[in-house]
């Protein structure tokens, strides 16, 4: 139903994208790095905005920017598993709920070298923020007609100290809020 009625929406209203300037949103106390240098890359289409920095307590950042240029273009681009999963497997995965808001925590386990990775991931809709694709493909919809043609995918990784990644997961949850600006357009 959802799939019908966002199309629809889009004759009816004939939303035409505004383009807006977008900035970083990672504090500039932070070191930047390539994308190469996240512990584990991030497979997403191409955006038209990435940023890619690293805390001094090893958080790896990436955040992906997107907007609309054309009537016919989505806000939220196709997406499906955000990592390469031949050479990785989820292991954990966890709804961190909190006071911003809810946060996907993938546990991953490299297949051949045993590595573990934490993974806090999160999709912002104009003003809404989800953990799921699903959702954020559905949000696009009231986004767009309320003109929000913006569209992030914010990832925190670090590389785990132990097999059950306890301390690590501590240390994304406390970076979060402290690297990250203000999440407004």
């Amino acid at each position: 139903l959802a799939i019908a009625i966002g199309p629809l929406l889009n004759i009816i209203f004939d939303v035409k994208p505004q383009a807006i300037q977008l900035s970083d949103q990672l504090s500039h106390q932070l070191q930047p790095i390539t994308a190469k240098k996240m512990p584990l890359t991030i497979r997403v289409p191409a955006a038209k905005h990435t940023e890619n920095a690293r805390t001094p307590d090893d958080i790896y950042i990436q955040i992906d920017q997107y907007q609309r240029v054309t009537s016919s273009d989505k806000l939220v681009p196709y997406l499906t598993r955000l990592y390469n999963n031949e050479s990785w497997s989820i292991v954990n995965s966890a709804m961190l709920t909190g006071a911003a808001n809810n946060r996907q925590l993938h546990i991953f386990r490299h297949k051949t070298s045993g590595q573990r990775i934490a993974q806090l991931q999160w999709f912002q809709v104009g003003d809404w923020q989800t953990s799921s694709i699903a959702t954020a493909k559905l949000l696009q919809v009231p986004a767009l007609i309320l003109g929000k043609n913006h569209f992030m995918i914010i990832t925190l990784q670090a590389t785990c100290t132990t097999n059950n990644c306890d301390q690590t997961i501590t240390r994304l949850k406390n970076s979060e809020s402290l690297t990250l600006r203000s999440q407004g357009n």
